[in-house]
């Protein structure tokens, strides 16, 4: 077995993805969501950042032009607001756009998330929470809220979850083949904490 650079980079990605999945049953369920995925947006965004045009994304990712109110993504209406501003490719324009319109191709929105995530010049996340019925003065985190130069999200722990898996699904059709699916997951191993 050889393991090269693209199995290593599908074998991170998809790890990421299966620890989404188990964000359902962690004790902290909302904040492992985010956690993971923020690192699936960032490497997602990073990744397919180098293109140039929605053209030249590989085929297995075109659902990143679909808009994102529809299926797969269906991000809900009152999660996004505000007028918004990317580069979304290599060497491309701003992009300005109304996040809050439900034709907006996911792409933008992903690296618009992507920037408000990751870049600390004036963006704010903030949780979201409630309080929980019959508690005793306790809150519930829900989700988080993403504020990034007149954009804004609200996005619950489902729909991180949702989001973030059709974006490992997508990205692993993509970069994946028989072997890399066969080797990278044996062949690409972690240093294990027997502490």
């Amino acid at each position: 077995m050889e393991i090269r650079e693209e199995h290593v980079r599908w074998a991170v990605l998809h790890r990421m993805g299966e620890m989404l999945k188990e964000s359902v049953d962690d004790t902290f369920s909302t904040t492992a969501a985010f956690m993971a995925f923020q690192a699936i947006v960032a490497w997602v965004r990073e990744d397919l950042g180098r293109y140039r045009s929605f053209a030249e994304h590989p085929r297995a990712l075109t659902d990143l032009r679909r808009p994102r109110g529809s299926k797969p993504w269906s991000v809900p209406a009152e999660a996004l607001a505000g007028q918004a501003e990317v580069r979304p490719f290599e060497g491309g324009g701003v992009r300005r756009f109304d996040l809050g319109d439900p034709a907006v191709p996911m792409w933008l929105v992903l690296v618009w998330l992507r920037n408000a995530m990751s870049h600390g010049d004036g963006r704010t996340i903030m949780p979201i929470h409630r309080p929980v019925v019959g508690g005793d003065g306790e809150h519930e985190l829900v989700g988080f809220r993403f504020e990034n130069r007149g954009g804004v999200a609200a996005l619950d722990a489902d729909t991180m979850r949702r989001v973030g898996s059709v974006l490992v699904n997508g990205f692993c059709a993509a970069y994946g083949d028989f072997s890399i699916e066969r080797d990278a997951p044996v062949g690409v191993v972690e240093k294990r904490n027997d502490a």
